[in-house]
C-alpha cells in the first residue's frame, strides 16, 4: 500500500494522480532535432577498426621422427601390388626327413650290451637247451587234422622266427572256424527266445500262471467297461444322429452335478436331457434343423410366445433368454431350444449355448 497525500497517492516511489491516475513524475523525454546533412558531404556510419589476430608461426612436430620418415616423391617405376595369396611368396621351410633305421641294423653298441646283461635261465627262449627240457618239456602235439607245413619263402629265418612259424602253426592247426556254419543272428536270436520259452515252461506250472490269466482278462473287460461308459453319449448320439437325419451337437460344458440322462430321437429332431442325482432336477436340450436366423427366431418364436426376453451374444451368437432361464439360438442351420426351468443360472445357460 503506498501513502497519500490530498489529490496523489504514491506507489513504489512515484506518485500518480488520484483522479486521473496519471504519473505526475515522468521523465521528461528529450527531444531529437533531425540534422539535416549539408550539401555536398556524404554521412557515413562511423566504425572501430578491426583487430585481427597476429600470424604465428608453427611450430616443429614431436610425435614423429622426422629426420627417417620422407616425402614421398613420384618415380618412374609402377607401384605393383600381389593379386595372389602373399604365402606363395614365402620361402617353404625345408624339412629334411631322416630315414628310419631299418629293423635288421642293429646299433654294434647296443648289442655288444645285450650279450653281456645276465639272462634268468626261467625265460624259455633265454634257457638252454637242457634246461628247457627240464623246465617245459615239450610233447609232440596230436592234430585231428593233417598237419600241413608252411612254405616260406626267405631261404633263412632266426630262432625267433621259426618259433613264431611254430606259434602260428598250431593256431593254424587247431582253428576250426572254417568248418562251423555262418553266424546268423536272426537264427540266434531265434533260439535264445525258444529256450527262454522253454525254461519258462518248465520253472512255471500252469495252474500257477492260471490266476494271473484270470487277472489280466478282468483288468481287460473292466478297462473296456469303462471306455464305453465314458463314450456311451457319444455313441449314443451317433446313432441319434442316423435316425434323426441331420448333425446334432453335444455340449462340452456340463453344469456342476449334472450328468447325461437320456436322449430321444425321431426324424428331424434330437433332444439330450441331463439329470442332477442330488436335487433331482434336471434340464433338456432340443435340436433340429431350421433355415431361420436370429431376427426370423425373435419375431417367429422369441417374441411371438413371450413378453420379456434378454437378447445377449456369447461367442458371436445370439441368444434368447425368455421365461425362467429358458434360452433359443440358431447356430450352422440348427435351431436349439433349452428348457431349464430354474434349474440352471443365466452364467449356466451361456456356457452351455457357447460350448456347443
Amino acid at each position: 500500500m503506498g501513502k497519500t497525500h490530498k489529490a496523489t497517492i504514491e506507489i513504489n516511489g512515484k506518485r500518480y494522480d488520484v483522479v486521473t491516475g496519471a504519473l505526475l513524475d515522468a521523465p521528461a523525454i528529450p527531444t531529437v532535432k533531425a540534422v539535416k546533412p549539408s550539401a555536398g558531404k556524404v554521412m557515413d556510419v562511423q566504425r572501430p577498426a578491426a583487430h585481427h589476430v597476429k600470424p604465428h608461426t608453427p611450430e616443429r612436430a614431436k610425435t614423429l621422427v622426422r629426420s627417417a620418415v620422407h616425402k614421398p616423391a613420384p618415380s618412374p617405376k609402377r607401384q605393383l601390388k600381389a593379386q595372389t595369396h602373399t604365402g606363395l611368396l614365402a620361402k617353404a621351410p625345408s624339412v629334411v626327413v631322416a630315414p628310419k633305421v631299418s629293423v635288421q641294423q642293429v646299433d654294434p653298441t647296443r648289442l655288444q650290451h645285450a650279450k653281456h646283461v645276465s639272462k634268468s635261465e626261467l625265460i624259455q627262449r633265454f634257457a638252454t637247451q637242457a634246461s628247457a627240457d627240464i623246465v617245459a618239456p615239450q610233447t609232440a602235439p596230436t592234430h585231428s587234422q593233417p598237419h600241413h607245413p608252411i612254405v616260406t619263402t626267405t631261404p633263412k629265418t632266426s630262432a625267433n622266427d621259426k618259433q613264431s612259424l611254430d606259434i602260428f602253426e598250431r593256431a593254424i592247426a587247431k582253428a576250426t572256424a572254417h568248418e562251423e556254419p555262418p553266424f546268423n543272428p536272426r537264427k540266434h536270436a531265434r533260439h535264445l527266445r525258444k529256450q527262454a520259452r522253454h525254461l519258462k515252461h518248465q520253472t512255471k506250472p500252469v495252474h500257477h500262471r492260471t490266476p494271473s490269466l484270470l487277472a489280466a482278462s478282468l483288468a481287460v473287460l473292466v478297462l473296456c467297461a469303462f471306455v464305453a461308459w465314458q463314450n456311451k453319449p457319444g455313441l449314443t448320439l451317433r446313432y441319434a444322429n442316423a435316425k434323426a437325419g441331420f448333425s446334432a451337437n453335444l455340449p462340452s460344458f456340463r453344469p456342476s452335478g449334472f450328468a447325461f440322462s437320456s436322449f430321444s430321437y425321431a426324424p428331424g429332431s434330437v433332444g439330450i436331457s441331463f439329470q442332477n442325482s442330488l436335487t433331482h432336477r434336471g434340464f433338456k436340450l432340443q435340436e433340429q434343423p431350421s433355415n431361420w436366423d436370429s431376427q426370423t427366431l425373435l419375431v417367429n418364436q422369441v417374441a411371438s410366445n413371450n413378453h420379456s426376453y434378454q437378447t445377449l451374444s456369447v461367442g458371436g451368437r445370439t441368444i434368447y433368454i425368455w421365461g425362467n432361464n429358458n434360452a433359443s439360438w440358431v447356430d450352422s442351420g440348427v435351431l436349439y431350444n433349452l428348457t431349464s426351468n430354474g434349474s440352471l443360472s443365466t452364467n449356466d445357460v451361456l456356457n452351455v449355448a457357447s460350448s456347443i
